[in-house]
């Protein structure tokens, strides 16, 4: 790709969602009387506010999110739980934002995923969800993309959280929603469209599941993360990429 594309800044970034802050309770505050242990709310609305900071200040072309809380994304200080946010403001000043929340039948606006575009950029078309189901691994695990339009080359653009666990039965969600990504994108895909899919796959660099990821997606080729860099505590997230018909 040349021009504009060959410039084009992807951020990756699984946000953990305050509903499943539960899991990371030893590492934040939380009241004494929350039985679930999850984030104190103050503590939360201060890491949101830093995530975005830290979004804006990187100033990609396209940031894919997994594990969105709606507040994140949504002013919700009419409720009195967070204050108002300047860094919410320029977040949707400076970027298109298509979201894909989940829905359990218990409300909608769960954690999900979704797709940042900045603005002047022509977002061409877009699906909201493939997974976001039981047999995907919960309302959570699902894929948002976007189809940007650049001066040479229209991208799709894919931010997906794939469900975690070692046993036989997760590896088949796993492999379930990557198929089900493959077939939502294919039916629109062009011949001459490229691709990226990024976000949390929930298996290490090591793991042999990367094999059945590339397999699912095919013709994508990895990128491999540069020397010793880590995502979370063990680099549990990477990128896929390709050229359509190369």
């Amino acid at each position: 790709m040349s021009g504009h594309a060959a410039h084009l800044q992807i951020m990756s970034w699984n946000l953990l969602a305050h509903e499943f802050t539960g899991y990371e309770a030893k590492n934040h505050r939380h009241d004494s009387g929350d039985k679930d242990k999850l984030e104190h709310v103050d503590q939360f609305a201060e890491r949101c506010e830093r995530a975005r900071r830290a979004i804006l200040g990187r100033d990609a072309t396209v940031v894919l999110l997994q594990e969105v809380s709606f507040s994140f994304l949504n002013d919700t200080s009419h409720g009195g739980v967070y204050p108002p946010s300047a860094s919410l403001d320029e977040l949707h000043r400076r970027y298109q934002v298509i979201p894909a929340f989940g829905d359990s039948g218990k409300g909608a606006n769960e954690p999900g995923t979704a797709v940042l575009v900045r603005r002047g950029i022509t977002v061409a078309d877009h699906f909201i969800v493939a997974g976001s189901r039981h047999a995907t691994g919960g309302t959570s695990k699902s894929a948002c993309a976007a189809c940007v339009q650049l001066p040479d080359v229209r991208l799709w653009c894919v931010s997906i959280h794939t469900t975690w666990g070692g046993n036989q039965e997760a590896a088949g969600k796993r492999v379930q929603h990557l198929n089900l990504l493959h077939t939502t994108i294919a039916a629109r895909l062009l011949p001459s469209d490229a691709v990226v899919v990024g976000g949390d796959f929930n298996c290490s660099d090591q793991d042999p599941q990367l094999a059945t990821i590339s397999d699912c997606l095919a013709p994508l080729k990895r990128v491999e993360l540069p020397g010793k860099t880590h995502t979370h505590e063990n680099g549990k997230c990477t990128v896929s990429s390709r050229r359509a018909h190369t």
